[in-house]
C-alpha cells in the first residue's frame, strides 16, 4: 500500500476510532502543521441559533481555488495553529477530515475560552469586531448588527 493510499485508509475511520501513536506520527509526517489555518470570522446567513462568531480550521489555506464555503463568512483574520490544537485535529483524523472544521459562538467570549484551552490569543482585531457588532455576553438585544 502506497503513502497515499494508506493516509486516505486512515482519513476514513469512524470518529470513534482511536489512532496508535504510529498511526498519529504517520498522519503528522503526511500532513505538516503548516497546511492548517486558524480563520476568525463572522458568520453572514441568518443564524436561527444566533451563533455567528465562528472560529474555522483551513487544512487548505494555500488553495488557489476558492471553496464555495468562504462565501458564507466574512473573514476578519488568520493565524497558524497552535501545537495544542494541531495535536486535536491529528487526533480527529478520521471522519472529521474536512477542508473546513468550523466552530460557531454566540458570543466571543465563548470563543475566547476554546483559545485559552489551546493556549491561543485571540486577535484583539477580531475581539473589536465582534464587540462592534455587539456579540459579547450581556449586551442589549437593540446592539446587534445585522450583516
Amino acid at each position: 500500500m502506497n503513502t497515499s493510499q494508506k493516509l486516505m485508509k486512515l482519513a476514513t475511520k469512524p470518529m470513534s476510532y482511536q489512532f496508535s501513536e504510529a498511526e498519529k506520527d504517520f498522519i503528522k509526517s503526511q500532513v505538516p502543521i503548516g497546511r492548517f489555518r486558524i480563520i476568525y470570522a463572522i458568520y453572514k446567513p441568518h443564524s436561527s441559533k444566533g451563533k455567528y462568531v465562528c472560529l474555522i480550521v483551513d487544512q487548505m489555506h494555500e488553495a488557489v481555488r476558492k471553496s464555495g464555503a468562504e462565501n458564507r463568512y466574512i473573514k476578519i483574520c488568520d493565524r497558524p495553529l497552535t501545537a495544542s490544537e494541531y495535536d486535536w485535529e491529528i487526533k480527529n483524523y478520521g471522519s472529521y477530515n474536512r477542508r473546513f472544521v468550523g466552530y460557531y459562538f454566540k458570543t466571543i467570549e465563548d470563543l475566547k475560552e476554546m483559545d485559552d484551552y489551546h493556549s491561543a490569543v485571540t486577535p484583539q482585531k477580531f475581539i473589536d469586531e465582534c464587540t462592534k457588532r455587539g456579540y459579547f455576553k450581556n449586551r442589549p438585544a437593540q446592539q446587534v448588527l445585522a450583516l
